[in-house]
């Protein structure tokens, strides 16, 4: 299984005045990475158990898909330097995303999938005592392709990747950001809620996977990180800063209140972008852990 990685990208800016949501909400990071585990050949489970524990105990996942929240996490404590990688801007008005401009300091969340992937490949086999270095890389690489199929992720810096878009909802009046719309509410309202037993969450991820058909599977393991960020901002500027999750529709401001169209339209969407990140890093992990994953892609941005 070969999967390519190409330049890609997201969406957030720094703000001054409003601490951002940088993610899917944290429940749809660990349900993302439950399914891309459950979707893994049992030997490439292994290795990542071997990872997260050297007691040999099979949690089926769990460790590996509780820490997919951490990057939100140390982005701000111990690993201030990946602040960027989270996301990319782009300016309003672009109809598509210019890598050498909208990454042009290498910071933005393409280079986080690069750096952590090449990482993971370069040192798949190393001791146990290194172990913590590998999980770190897993974490990273895990929670960065579950940002990139968030499409406000490749949205624009002027309004924080519609974090300083505030909008409000028919039955509920209470103003709330765009962004978190699509973190957290979409995926709840959608029956993705992932913050139940242990059981639950595994027959959630079990539930989803089952509705990705294998010619879905094989359709979205092609193309590159590239292809998959430029499905992002097309899904940003076409739905998710729309009215009526509608291109025709004008852009959303704030103050403005979602319709039932909006969510009708956006929901499904949402959940598929969940399928989506799954299945490509689960592609993305048994390749890097088979020491197969095209490396000389990983640096062409066009």
């Amino acid at each position: 299984m070969k999967a390519i990685i190409v330049a890609i990208s997201g969406v957030l800016a720094p703000f001054v005045f409003v601490e951002p949501s940088f993610a899917w909400s944290g429940f749809t990071h660990e349900l993302i990475c439950q399914m891309a585990y459950d979707q893994l050949e049992p030997a490439t489970q292994k290795k990542i158990l071997k990872t997260y524990s050297r007691s040999g105990y099979d949690d089926k996942g769990n460790a590996f898909a509780k820490d997919c929240n951490t990057p939100d996490t140390n982005r701000r404590t111990t690993h201030i330097g990946t602040y960027e990688y989270h996301f990319i801007n782009v300016p309003r008005g672009s109809e598509t995303i210019d890598f050498s401009r909208d990454c042009d300091s290498y910071d933005c969340v393409t280079q986080g999938i690069i750096r952590y992937a090449t990482y993971l490949q370069e040192r798949r086999k190393l001791s146990s005592q290194k172990n913590s270095k590998k999980k770190e890389a897993l974490n990273f690489l895990a929670h960065y392709v579950g940002d990139l199929h968030q499409p406000l992720h490749v949205g624009h810096k002027e309004d924080m990747g519609g974090n300083a878009l505030w909008v409000k909802y028919a039955s509920n009046k209470k103003n709330k950001r765009l962004h978190s719309v699509w973190d957290g509410t979409l995926p709840t309202q959608q029956g993705l809620n992932f913050k139940s037993s242990k059981k639950k969450r595994r027959l959630i991820a079990s539930q989803q996977i089952a509705k990705i058909s294998e010619n879905d599977k094989r359709q979205w393991a092609q193309g590159s990180v590239n292809s998959w960020a430029r499905e992002s901002y097309s899904l940003s500027i076409n739905c998710a800063y729309r009215r009526d999750c509608s291109a025709s529709q004008p852009t959303l401001k704030t103050g403005d209140t979602l319709s039932q169209t909006y969510y009708d339209k956006s929901g499904p969407i949402a959940v598929e972008r969940i399928h989506q990140a799954s299945v490509r890093l689960a592609f993305i992990l048994e390749d890097s852990f088979a020491g197969e994953l095209d490396l000389s892609e990983l640096d062409r941005r066009n």
